[in-house]
């Protein structure tokens, strides 16, 4: 069998290891592990990091949508999105 996880890239394995950090009751060091991650220059850097977390984004907003039994994925999430955000336009 296939590691579900081989399919993730680079980058969204960072915005991986950013939210699991992020979901700790210490968000201080959260906040200061991310910052010296983007900083550090043996890293990939903030595009990379900006990169995987709309990976991350698109990957759980289709797992919200099949969850909520939605057809059409896509248009399930910009609807959503819409209802999310009333200031952004049709």
């Amino acid at each position: 069998m296939t590691d579900p996880n081989s399919a993730i890239d680079p980058p969204t394995r960072v915005a991986i290891e950013f939210l699991t950090l992020w979901m700790e009751p210490d968000r201080q060091f959260a906040a200061e592990h991310i910052t010296q991650a983007l900083g550090d220059p043996g890293t990939p850097g903030r595009d990379h990091a900006i990169a995987g977390l709309l990976n991350l984004s698109m990957i759980l907003a289709i797992e919200l949508a099949q969850a909520n039994g939605a057809e059409d994925h896509l248009a399930w999430v910009a609807d959503h999105l819409r209802r999310m955000s009333p200031e952004i336009p049709d």
